[in-house]
């Protein structure tokens, strides 16, 4: 009878353990080096952009709204992670993204910011731009709101 109560313990702990952990459910290249995955963890969806250490670190312009390949995710996304070795944001790189949380921290390495790279996004806290930005295209930051 022990041993039932512990292997029912350990498979509800076990459970728990599995649907809180971080799940990727897509991923792929978006730049010079550059990748993207999307996580999810209970309810928050992320989208981590990393560097490989190779490439150059300059992510892809995206001039059609729609073709960034995680675009079909952009409100579902809540937290943007952005790894230090990216040096370019494209333009229209995290067009859309409505529903994040937190601050938007762009790392030092970054260097450039393409049109419309943030246009029409929605966050709740602050935006960091690191003086290592030295050209910002057009319209990279319209219609960037502050949600509730």
């Amino acid at each position: 009878m022990i041993h039932r109560k512990l292997f029912v313990a350990l498979a509800f702990f076990g459970l728990s353990a599995v649907t809180n952990a971080q799940t990727v459910i897509d991923s792929g290249n978006c730049g010079n080096g550059v990748d993207w995955t999307i996580s999810v963890n209970g309810g928050d969806t992320t989208l981590t952009i990393s560097w490989d250490s190779v490439g150059t670190g300059v992510m892809m312009d995206y001039n059609m709204v729609g073709d960034a390949p995680y675009y079909n995710y952009r409100h579902d996304i809540t937290t943007l992670i952005i790894d230090e070795g990216i040096t370019h944001f494209g333009v229209g790189v995290f067009y859309g993204f409505t529903n994040l949380t937190g601050n938007l921290v762009i790392p030092n390495s970054v260097t450039s910011i393409g049109g419309g790279a943030f246009g029409n996004c929605g966050f709740t806290g602050t935006l960091t731009i690191p003086n290592s930005v030295t050209s910002i295209g057009g319209n990279a930051f319209s219609y960037l709101q502050r949600n509730k």
